[in-house]
């Protein structure tokens, strides 16, 4: 799956290292400033990196109470460590 707001650059059994696309259209919009990443973006990432080392399609149907501790500018940070 192409995600235009990111690429895997590494991978290993269930850890992933992500670069962010900074010209993506996501992040244009999105305080176009001082672009951030959405969390919804980042939680979506997670979804589809799980769905490739589980192999099957994954819905999320409930988040609760959902918070983000820091911001993530793809100015400051471009690569991202997923483990699951």
């Amino acid at each position: 799956m192409m995600n235009p707001l990111y690429r895997v650059i590494s991978s290993s059994e269930y850890c992933f290292t992500v670069e962010l696309n900074t010209d993506s259209d996501i992040l244009d919009a999105h305080f176009p400033e001082r672009a951030i990443v959405p969390g919804s973006c980042l939680i979506d990432i997670a979804r589809e990196l799980a769905e490739n080392i589980i192999g099957k399609k994954l819905y999320i149907n409930k988040l609760k109470n959902t918070k983000f501790i820091n911001l993530i500018e793809p100015s400051v940070v471009r690569k991202l460590f997923f483990c699951f």
